[in-house]
């Protein structure tokens, strides 16, 4: 029987032409600089309609290597229709050199790319302001970059995958997602943990189990967090 929630993360499809080869590059510090750059750009024709603009995604996270995709998430502002609000930004973003993807999992929302023509994609993804999927994309990345196991761990998937998927990237972004599902889980319980008081009766901390060792930062990893 299919794991469901492995199933609900792999994109129903991807605009394979977009891609034409699956390449990986170590982590550029100017990647930081270019989202924020295209933050601006996007705020000042988004407004008041753009809740919330986060770099998510392997470009947002220091030493993991990433295809040059600065990954976007855009929260939209809350309304009686979150989906309509979602979709009214599609043509103010299309001035700015944005096309609509063709891929429709729900963990991308509705996704837009454009190109600068130096190799460098940026790729919006519009999600409502009450989806799970946008605090997911920021739990994730934040877990990335402070768990110094996971991310070495990420990468020899991605680096694994990339050989395998070299010139299919719809074969390569499908089992990517089977990771990023884990990932989530991941960030989940670590997040769960680290906010949990766990001390034992007279004020002593309680061991950190094995099986969570992994998901914490070094100072986290022999005590559970003091209150």
């Amino acid at each position: 029987m299919a794991n469901p929630v492995l199933a609900a993360a792999r994109p129903k499809r991807i605009d394979a032409a977009a891609h034409a080869a699956v390449e990986l590059a170590p982590h550029a510090t100017a990647w930081a600089e270019d989202f924020a750059r295209e933050r601006e750009r996007i705020r000042a024709v988004l407004a008041a309609l753009a809740h919330d603009v986060q770099h998510v995604g392997s470009t947002a996270v220091p030493n993991l290597h990433a295809q040059p995709v600065i990954d976007i998430a855009v929260a939209v502002a809350r309304s009686e229709d979150s989906a309509q609000a979602a979709a009214a930004c599609i043509p103010l973003l299309k001035p700015l050199g944005y096309r609509e993807l063709g891929l429709r999992a729900a963990w991308a929302g509705r996704p837009l790319e454009r190109r600068d023509g130096q190799g460098l994609a940026y790729r919006v993804h519009l999600l409502e302001a009450e989806s799970p999927h946008f605090e997911d994309g920021l739990l994730v990345r934040d877990h990335l970059r402070s768990n110094v196991a996971a991310r070495c761990e990420y990468q020899v998937i991605k680096q694994t995958l990339a050989l395998r998927h070299a010139h299919d990237p719809s074969a390569y972004a499908a089992d990517k997602a089977a990771a990023i599902a884990q990932l989530v889980v991941q960030a989940h319980v670590r997040r769960a943990f680290l906010k949990a008081r766990v001390r034992q009766p007279g004020g002593r901390e309680r061991a950190v189990p094995a099986a969570l060792a992994l998901l914490l930062p070094p100072s986290s990893s022999s005590t559970a967090p003091s209150p």
